[in-house]
């Protein structure tokens, strides 16, 4: 069978895999452009179906030109029933210059003669002025109820629909493009395999010599690998909820949903950072042409395991303290911890191929990890960002890692309900494993020469 014969096939079956994977969105985005005399935030209730209205179901947006007209914008989660638009909490007057609910595609004004205050609060009157419309409200709770048109509607599931369509083939041709690759070198992916295999007893003896290692020559020992981290949970936990007064979140205590954030970090954090040192730590055996080297990554990452398996029942038990059983979901667990060595090990091929011949990259990438921290949602909820925004954190593969261990232990819920996420990581992680072979086997050949 031809090269070109087998792109076709793999991306009609790549095709029809998404197109009936991936669920059409139903998301939409309502938009209103105001003035106002004065600063002030405003919100979005939305219900779905027959259920009631409450803060998880509600959007805010901030508008800042006092006396300008600014468009606010509010990402619906699902398919909405009716909204209950917020005009701030400052009795005023509001002059509203247009409103339309978007799809991914098209935008869909709204006419300003279908608002009427048949339910409404605190507001006095409306005047339509042209194509505006003037509020006047008396209190600090203004707010009327909008339903959107079944027209309006029907066209924004369309709209999607179509978006669903050209997503499948997207990720089709990107699936494919990384099938092809995987091929052609699918030789040295075997054999990566092979050794990993034939070499499993060398890499365990290796990983627990590097554990013992490490803190070599201190009283406590290994101890440390422990009592650091453990210190820093309790400073955070300290720093935030003592000292910040930050209340429970998702429904749980704070320490919780921080330990079920960090845990996870600290192996990712950990494991990178050592395995990308690995190659320069282990020269004597990169110089040995029988030794496999792409291996050593996968010393480091083993070693950083053992003190992960720790924290995980620790995790367990502090759950279980408070009162907090693990469900069926908590299996999970084990599979972003496959995904975290995963995109690790993916990652440290290239990083530690790199720093044998730029020795500050290692310098780089402890920056990298130290402003990621901050970056990922791990000390402080998601929900603290506007919802538009929020699509600017699942481009980090970590917080996918982090949520999903959250996922796990608090939101009990599974991967494949994240699958848009799921896919984006996996995907990822096949193209930085497939670049760190390529890099690392033309590069091997220097290795000996640098180190």
């Amino acid at each position: 069978m031809k090269y070109g014969t087998v792109s076709a096939i793999s991306v009609l079956l790549f095709y029809v895999f998404f197109l009936f994977f991936l669920q059409p969105s139903d998301k939409m985005q309502f938009e209103i452009q105001l003035k106002s005399d004065g600063t002030d935030y405003y919100q979005v209730y939305f219900q779905k179906n027959k259920e009631e209205i409450s803060e998880k179901q509600s959007v805010v947006a901030n508008y800042n030109k006092k006396g300008d007209f600014e468009k606010l914008k509010f990402p619906l989660d699902d398919e909405v029933k009716n909204l209950r638009i917020d005009l701030g909490t400052k009795p005023g007057r509001i002059i509203i210059n247009g409103m339309s609910l978007n799809s991914t595609l098209h935008s869909y004004e709204i006419s300003m003669k279908d608002i009427n205050l048949k339910d409404s609060n605190q507001i006095d009157g409306l005047e339509y002025e042209s194509d505006s419309l003037s509020v006047t409200t008396s209190g600090e709770d203004p707010y009327f109820v909008f339903v959107p048109s079944n027209e309006i509607k029907t066209k924004i599931i369309s709209d999607n629909q179509v978006m669903h369509k050209i997503l499948a083939v997207g990720l089709a041709f990107l699936s494919s493009f990384i099938f092809m690759i995987f091929v052609k070198l699918r030789s040295d992916i075997r054999y990566l395999f092979q050794e990993l295999y034939y070499n499993k007893k060398m890499l365990y003896f290796l990983s627990v010599n590097d554990f013992k290692t490490k803190y070599t020559g201190s009283y406590l020992g290994a101890i440390w690998a422990f009592v650091q981290p453990v210190i820093t949970v309790l400073i955070y936990w300290f720093v935030f909820e003592v000292g910040f007064k930050s209340g429970s979140i998702h429904s749980v205590p704070f320490i919780l949903w921080l330990v079920a954030g960090i845990v996870p970090w600290f192996f990712f954090a950990e494991a990178w950072g050592s395995a990308t040192s690995s190659l320069m730590e282990y020269s004597y055996l990169v110089k040995k042409i029988v030794f496999q080297i792409r291996l050593l990554p996968l010393v480091k990452i083993t070693s950083a395991f053992f003190v992960h398996l720790f924290f995980i029942v620790l995790t367990f038990f502090i759950f279980f303290l408070y009162g907090i059983s693990p469900s069926l979901h908590a299996l999970q667990v084990v599979y972003y911890t496959i995904c975290t060595i995963c995109f690790v090990f993916s990652l440290s091929l290239i990083s530690s191929a790199l720093v044998v011949f730029f020795k500050d990259l290692g310098q780089i990438i402890s920056l990298i990890l130290q402003f990621g921290m901050w970056l990922t949602p791990i000390l402080w909820s998601s929900s603290m960002l506007p919802a538009s925004y929020r699509w600017i954190l699942k481009v980090n593969p970590a917080y996918y890692i982090v949520e999903g261990y959250r996922d796990a232990l608090i939101n009990k819920v599974w991967f494949w309900e994240r699958y848009n996420q799921s896919i984006y990581f996996w995907l990822l992680t096949a193209v930085l494993f497939i670049v760190g072979i390529t890099i690392m086997k033309r590069m091997k050949p220097h290795f000996a020469d640098v180190l």
